[in-house]
């Protein structure tokens, strides 16, 4: 959840305006406008605090039972081996990319249909080729396609899973058109989606397209400026520029913290 919200002071008088947003979906969940005196501020103040308690508690109760219908498998130890390979996957080195990937194989274990811990695996192999630390690449590229595959068979129309096997379809299997045609699938479903626009960046520039590529790593970047991938953002931003013959735009980017 977030919130959005604004303060203006015309004369003597205050006018706050608040929202909340389901940051995930991008649905607006309550939205509401206080206008007083400021020689009422107090007044207006314990007005503020009860209206947004009593509007926003039935609708978080009405998000949070969506959310968990919406769940990505209905069985709680495969989503808690995916949780922790998520939190291992963005350590981003190699001892935590392997525990990632240990887990999300014990997720599809417990839940075989579970498509975004499948999505997540082959996540996995793309960054380990493409850090150099794949040993049998053949291997590593069979295996990547048969978890694309896997996640498309059994897939759902969750943004995140889609974004993934879109993703994976592209790298391990070639099929660049399908890949961003699946990412941007996902970015109908959520707009917000910060994954969808750098990962659909980093297959422009498989698909020979950097300068649309530059604009979705910039986009991915200005939506989620504290995003735990944001340096394979800022990877791709300087791939993208190389490819483009911009070789001045691409030195800063891999200096960046």
């Amino acid at each position: 959840m977030c919130s959005r919200g604004s303060v203006r002071k015309p004369g003597n008088r205050v006018r706050v305006t608040g929202q909340l947003i389901n940051a995930t979906a991008g649905a607006h969940l309550w939205a509401d406008r206080f206008d007083s005196s400021l020689d009422d501020i107090f007044d207006l103040h314990n007005e503020l605090a009860t209206s947004v308690v009593g509007a926003i508690a039935p609708q978080l109760e009405r998000a949070e039972i969506q959310r968990a219908k919406h769940k990505p498998t209905g069985k709680p130890d495969a989503y808690d081996y995916y949780l922790r390979g998520m939190a291992t996957f963005h350590r981003g080195d190699s001892e935590g990319m392997n525990e990632a990937l240990a887990l999300f194989y014990r997720a599809t274990e417990r839940d075989p249909d579970f498509v975004s811990a499948y999505a997540m695996a082959a996540a996995f192999l793309f960054w380990s080729k493409f850090n150099g630390w794949v040993v049998d690449r053949s291997q590593v590229m069979s295996e990547g396609a048969r978890l694309a595959y896997r996640a498309i068979e059994v897939g759902k129309d969750d943004a995140v899973a889609l974004t993934r096997r879109g993703h994976a379809l592209a790298n391990f299997v070639g099929d660049l058109d399908s890949g961003i045609a699946l990412i941007d699938k996902a970015l109908l479903l959520n707009p917000n989606l910060a994954a969808a626009w750098f990962l659909g960046g980093f297959v422009q520039i498989m698909r020979g397209e950097p300068d649309n590529a530059i604009q979705r790593l910039a986009y991915a970047m200005r939506s989620s400026p504290l995003d735990s991938e944001m340096y394979r953002m800022q990877c791709g931003t300087a791939l993208a520029h190389l490819c483009a013959g911009c070789f001045d735009e691409a030195a800063p980017w891999p200096r960046r913290r």
